[in-house]
């Protein structure tokens, strides 16, 4: 997704997305102040890179999750708001996390 995002944009806006997948994948609250400003800076330029990161955010939580009720709540919604988001990537992903929730409440 992000490589199809940064195809949209001319060279200077193309220059910021270099080098940033390792800054989108990490952790939010781990990122260095300097980092987060460039993660700041890329999410500004679309709202589907800034509905994507927030996804990864709460797929974060839920995998830090301490009981199977918290967990499947949280996965729940993170389906709905993947769902909402309307990223064509998403699409797929979203039949499959179903299918691990309902693996849930076996």
């Amino acid at each position: 997704m992000r490589k199809r995002i940064q195809k949209q944009y001319g060279k200077e806006c193309r220059l910021l997305f270099k080098h940033s997948r390792k800054l989108l994948i990490k952790h939010e609250n781990k990122l260095k102040d300097y980092e987060k400003e460039k993660v700041n800076a890329i999410l500004s330029l679309s709202s589907e890179m800034l509905y994507a990161y927030i996804l990864k955010e709460r797929f974060y939580k839920i995998m830090e999750s301490n009981d199977r009720e918290t967990a499947k709540k949280l996965m729940s919604d993170w389906i709905l708001f993947a769902q909402n988001s309307k990223i064509p990537e998403y699409g797929e992903i979203t039949i499959i996390h179903k299918i691990i929730l309902l693996n849930f409440s076996i």
